[in-house]
C-alpha cells in the first residue's frame, strides 16, 4: 500500500472514530442525567443512614448504569489515543480531491465578500486553549457561516469531514462581519472545537 493510500485510509478511520466518540459522549451524558435525576449521581452512597440498602432506588439499575459509565470512560480514552495516532497520518498529505485540483494561478484576488444570510446561531462558550479560542471566536459572536455549513444541523457533519483542515468561519460582531480561520482538531478538552453553539430563536 502506498503512503498516499495510508493517508486516505487514515482519514476514513478518523471519521468513524469521531462518530464513535460522539456516540459515547452522548450515552455518558444521558447516564449522568438519569442518575442525577434519581439523586444519587455517580458516587453517592446507596445505603441509608442506618447502613441498609436504600429502598427508594432501583439499586440494580443504578449499579448497572454506573458500571456502564465506567466502561464508557475507558472506551473513550482508548478512542482518543487512536484518534491522536491517526491525525499525523491523516494530515500528511492533502485529500484526494485536493490532489486532483490543479494549483491556482498566482494572482492577486480581492478579499471575499461576507455571506449575505442572517446569523443562525450564537457562541455561548469558548474554552481556553481550544481550536475555537485559537481561531479568535468570542462569546456572543453570531455565526453567519461555519465553513460550508449555514445551519446548526450541518455543523457536525461538516466538522467531521474537515478534521485537521482549516476552514472559514464568518461571524457578526457588533455592526461588522468578521472572517476567522478555524481548524478542527483534538486538544486537551472534549470535542474538536471547544465552543458551544446555540441556535437563534
Amino acid at each position: 500500500m502506498s503512503a498516499q493510500m495510508d493517508c486516505d485510509d487514515a482519514r476514513s478511520q478518523l471519521k468513524e472514530l469521531e462518530r464513535q466518540r460522539l456516540a459515547l459522549e452522548d450515552e455518558a451524558a444521558a447516564i449522568v442525567s438519569e442518575l442525577d435525576g434519581l439523586g444519587v449521581g455517580l458516587k453517592d452512597s446507596l445505603v441509608d443512614a442506618e447502613g441498609y440498602p436504600r429502598a427508594d432506588l432501583d439499586l440494580y439499575r443504578v449499579r448497572s448504569q454506573r458500571g456502564r459509565h465506567a466502561s464508557i470512560r475507558t472506551d473513550h480514552k482508548t478512542l482518543m489515543k487512536k484518534i491522536e495516532a491517526l491525525l499525523p497520518i491523516a494530515l500528511a498529505a492533502p485529500p484526494e480531491d485536493a490532489r486532483k485540483t490543479p494549483p491556482p494561478a498566482r494572482s492577486v484576488k480581492p478579499p471575499p465578500a461576507p455571506p449575505s444570510n442572517a446569523p443562525w446561531c450564537s457562541i455561548t462558550e469558548v474554552r481556553a486553549g481550544s481550536p475555537a479560542a485559537d481561531a479568535g471566536l468570542r462569546l456572543g459572536d453570531l455565526v453567519v457561516a461555519f465553513g460550508d455549513a449555514i445551519s446548526l444541523d450541518q455543523v457536525k457533519p461538516f466538522v467531521l469531514g474537515h478534521v485537521g483542515r482549516p476552514f472559514a468561519v464568518w461571524v457578526e460582531r457588533g455592526n461588522n462581519r468578521v472572517k476567522l480561520e478555524m481548524t478542527a482538531r483534538t486538544w486537551a478538552g472534549e470535542g474538536l472545537l471547544g465552543c458551544r453553539l446555540l441556535p437563534l430563536q
